[in-house]
């Protein structure tokens, strides 16, 4: 069985110690929003890992008055809906934390709601380094950004002294390949051309032919 995020375990942490337990019979309720793609994979597990996360922790500590109310949303992949999404769960239910969402495009406007609101966002998925800047001190990255792959590539291409590369990534990871050109440039002084292709505005086709020309 696949382990409970990051994400979960942080912020049943925060609910640990940032709110106190009380004796009465009635639990506090400490809403949290999660904004997934529930058709993806990753979301269904990790949709099933939060929830299982949360049953483990409450069956080790069944004296917590103090509970953690989930409100989960289908983001579909879409950067308007995760964001629709995000806008209702901080006005409707006013959640004291998001969970989400997996894509850096989408992050990156809910981190800026919840610099605003004041409410952490928590993203196991979220990898582009543009999310790292201090401008956003709500969000919390629970998983490497972009760049720690970027020095790997970087010397695997001047090992074998390459000095022309194609990058292929759809068109919501851009800022993987501009990383990978300039720490490749800065760190390791390399003169290459980069070939861009952006696979969502390209048929398989396409790619194929690009490939193809490159290598002969």
């Amino acid at each position: 069985m696949e382990r409970a995020p990051p994400a979960i375990l942080f912020l049943l942490l925060i609910v640990n110690f940032g709110i106190a337990q009380n004796t009465t019979s009635k639990a506090d309720e400490f809403h949290v929003g999660v904004i997934l793609n529930l058709g993806s994979l990753v979301g269904k597990v990790a949709r099933t890992s939060v929830s299982l996360a949360l049953q483990d922790f409450y069956a080790i500590h069944p004296n917590y008055s103090t509970k953690l109310v989930l409100h989960i949303r289908d983001s579909m992949a879409s950067d308007i809906l995760a964001a629709s999404a995000a806008i209702e769960l901080l006005e409707d239910y006013k959640v004291q934390a998001i969970i989400g969402p997996q894509k850096s495009s989408e992050a990156v406007f809910i981190s800026k709601l919840g610099n605003i609101t004041q409410v952490p966002t928590i993203s196991f998925t979220a990898t582009s380094p543009s999310l790292t800047s201090g401008n956003m001190p709500y969000f919390v990255r629970a998983t490497t950004n972009d760049s720690a792959q970027v020095n790997s590539i970087a010397s695997l291409i001047q090992a074998y002294g390459w000095r022309q590369v194609v990058l292929v990534y759809d068109d919501t990871t851009l800022t993987m390949g501009e990383t990978l050109y300039h720490t490749s440039l800065m760190h390791f002084k390399m003169l290459i051309y980069v070939f861009h292709i952006v696979v969502s505005s390209l048929c398989q086709r396409q790619v194929k032919t690009l490939c193809k020309n490159c290598i002969s």
